[in-house]
């Protein structure tokens, strides 16, 4: 009997150890899943924070089961004070969007339906946020338990995509006015990309969806389609930007005046991806290009509209019939260069660059060679149109100046003849007339002591009366060559003496003589 109730009190003992390890065990479990539910929380509760985004439970029954702390946060709501009633809830809707959240959660409630709303909240500071909704329902057994969803602050992105739209619209708007729409292009995937001007200007549907290019190809004016091709198969060899112009036929039989150009866009090895770029309608550009080189080639005077490059666009008739080329021959290579006079081409080449580079009006002369063999001089005149601060355009007057130019030729050789007379007239007052005078000087202060009775006297006052009259003779002559040059300075008269030599050469001579007695030096000086 004692035996027994020893077996079984061992029996007891090792079940309560064995009860006592498997509680340890269990206790020691559980303690694992509390701290791994806690740091599961601690993730969640971060991850919440850090993507703006709360959770919440809410009953069937109207009110909520469950807030997390980050949707208290995003409300601006006190966490210590519970989760808010349906009507507190409904309270902190922007009010255009509060009839909308009531009818959401009844629609939730009587059909089981989860949900997926964005709607505007107002915070007890007054600040108006966007919350994402989202929430789905939990059942058991078919039967609806409560609702399970996230709320998500989404403001930033709310405010980003209006203001993409809102530069959408505003492109979109701009390219509507100014007929222009914008494309991408790959040469591997064909279409990319089309605005919805660029439909329109292209003459396509866009509920059609994007066209292939061949399917554009042959929308082109056949006389266009070689051109258009032979762009495109250059494209994709080429590292700059690539422009053509085109006529696309649409549909009804119209037909526009398109300019396109694209620009390459390259991955880091270098490799093509895609070209972007832009279509432009330019049929009324055109238009009024043709009526504004009609009324050109009605100006009495050679006039030519340059690219911006210098590249002729358009010549009159005036300046064809003068230099006898068609326009398509003076649009070709350098055509206008061969014009220019041998002599005058670097200073115009060197001229134009220097005013192409800015959007300032100049101007310049050159000889142009006309039809008949002969150059002539013109003065050009370069006016800019000026856009977005730069010169799109220069449109060039050209006249003729030849006669000017003769005149000028004619005045600089009668400058140089008068500059000469000057000279000689200068010479021969300081030299040979002043030696004259000063000899005449001394052979009258000689006479004057030479007796009157001697024989010798009635030659010398022949030979001072020779010399008296040549000098009155050179004297003349003298006057007459400086009135002719002074009549020249007269108002109309064009010459400028340069001369910078003065009478006081001769009396410096004259000077020089201190033997001459005192009556000679009252004698006059013809000079």
């Amino acid at each position: 009997m004692q035996k027994a109730l020893r077996d079984h009190e061992q029996e007891l003992r090792k079940s309560h150890d064995e009860l006592e390890l498997k509680v340890a065990e269990r206790t020691s479990e559980l303690q694992r899943s509390a701290q791994e539910l806690q740091r599961s929380e601690f993730y969640l509760a971060e991850g919440q924070r850090l993507g703006h985004t709360g959770s919440w439970a809410f009953n069937p029954s109207g009110f909520f089961e469950h807030w997390s702390r980050e949707l208290f946060q995003i409300y601006g709501l006190d966490p210590q004070k519970g989760a808010p009633t349906l009507e507190q809830y409904l309270a902190t809707i922007h009010p255009e969007d509060r009839d909308l959240m009531a009818e959401t959660v009844k629609r939730m409630c009587e059909q089981g339906s989860g949900c997926d709303v964005k709607k505007r909240i107002i915070r007890p500071d007054g600040a108006a946020r966007y919350v994402r909704c989202v929430g789905i329902p939990v059942l058991d057994n078919g039967v609806l338990k409560r609702f399970l969803g996230t709320a998500m602050d989404v403001t930033e992105q709310e405010q980003l995509t209006q203001e993409l739209r809102r530069r959408e619209a505003y492109l979109a708007e701009a390219q509507r006015l100014s007929q222009t729409g914008s494309w991408a292009w790959s040469p591997d995937t064909d279409v990319r990309y089309w605005s919805e001007e660029c439909y329109r200007v292209l003459g396509f549907d866009p509920r059609d969806g994007l066209p292939r290019m061949e399917e554009l190809i042959q929308r082109i004016h056949p006389d266009d389609q070689p051109a258009f091709r032979e762009s495109t198969k250059r494209a994709r060899h080429i590292t700059s930007d690539e422009g053509v112009n085109y006529r696309i036929v649409h549909p009804g039989g119209a037909v526009r005046d398109i300019y396109s150009i694209g620009h390459p866009v390259f991955s880091p090895s270098g490799d093509l991806i895609e070209y972007t770029g832009t279509v432009i309608d330019v049929t009324e550009r055109k238009r009024a290009e043709q009526e504004l080189q009609q009324l050109v080639d009605f100006v009495p005077q050679l006039s030519v509209v340059l690219e911006s490059d210098g590249e002729v666009i358009h010549a009159n008739r005036v300046f064809r019939e003068y230099t006898g080329l068609t326009l398509e021959e003076l649009r070709s290579g350098d055509a206008v260069a061969s014009l220019i006079h041998p002599d005058d081409l670097e200073r115009m080449r060197a001229a134009r660059k220097h005013g192409f580079a800015g959007n300032e009006p100049f101007e310049l002369d050159a000889r142009l060679l006309g039809k008949d063999g002969i150059h002539r001089w013109f003065l050009a005149r370069y006016n800019p149109l000026v856009e977005e601060g730069r010169a799109r355009r220069w449109y060039v007057s050209v006249t003729e100046i030849e006669s000017r130019k003769q005149e000028e030729e004619r005045v600089r050789k009668e400058n140089v003849r008068l500059e000469e007379r000057t000279r000689i007239a200068q010479e021969l007052h300081d030299t040979l007339l002043q030696t004259f005078q000063s000899a005449s000087l001394y052979l009258g202060a000689a006479l004057y002591r030479v007796a009157q009775d001697s024989p010798l006297k009635p030659q010398l006052d022949r030979i001072l009366q020779i010399m008296s009259q040549g000098i009155a003779e050179g004297r003349s002559a003298i006057q007459g060559l400086r009135s002719s040059v002074l009549s020249n300075l007269r108002p109309g008269g064009c010459f400028v003496s340069h001369s910078g030599r003065t009478r006081g050469t001769a009396r410096n001579r004259l000077s020089r003589h201190s033997d001459r007695p005192p009556e000679a030096v009252t004698a006059r000086d013809p000079g």
